[in-house]
């Protein structure tokens, strides 16, 4: 989460540190981008990944989609 607020938080506004956390251990742990059961999530219920730019941190409900390819390449920037 640390590392999330320090590089990518200025870009990913709509994405909490503990949101963040949450995606990466139910994409790594489940497969999934559900992590309404993650005990570290904070505002979101789940994420949708597309490959529309146009809708990249587009949140709708407590569901954030995101670009598959923007956020990747955000992620590998940032690290």
């Amino acid at each position: 989460m640390e590392w999330f607020e320090r590089y990518l938080a200025k870009s990913y506004q709509k994405l909490s540190s503990a949101d963040c956390y949450a995606l990466r251990c139910a994409i790594l742990h489940e497969g999934s981008g559900d992590i309404s059961q993650q005990r570290s999530r904070d505002v979101l219920e789940r994420f949708h990944f597309t490959v529309y730019a146009e809708v990249h941190l587009l949140k709708i409900n407590s569901i954030l989609q995101l670009d598959a390819q923007m956020f990747c390449d955000d992620i590998c920037r940032a690290a």
